[in-house]
């Protein structure tokens, strides 16, 4: 019969914590790491989208003259901000 005395719970409780700490920095790590990926593809998205818009004004000014232009490309903007806007309130729910 053998004897579980104090030190052999504080040790095995020693071993639970650093084997979670690992598990836990790694975890930490895989998330930093896409939380990057995500922030650049976000600022890509964006950048594409600005030269979207530019390039549609770009278009339509000397069709339609500076204020029209302006007036296109900001109601083509309104577009994915209201997709945006209403896929952020169907995920709320």
């Amino acid at each position: 019969m053998t004897r579980t005395t104090l030190s052999d719970f504080i040790i095995a409780l020693l071993d639970l914590l650093e084997a979670e700490g690992r598990l836990l920095r790694h975890s930490v790590t895989r998330t930093g790491a896409v939380l990057a990926l995500i922030g650049v593809a976000a600022a890509l998205l964006l950048g594409a989208l600005l030269l979207m818009l530019w390039s549609l004004y770009q278009f339509l000014e000397p069709r339609v003259g500076t204020p029209a232009a302006g007036l296109f490309t900001g109601l083509a903007m309104l577009v994915p901000a209201a997709l945006a806007a209403f896929a952020a309130q169907w995920l709320k729910r």
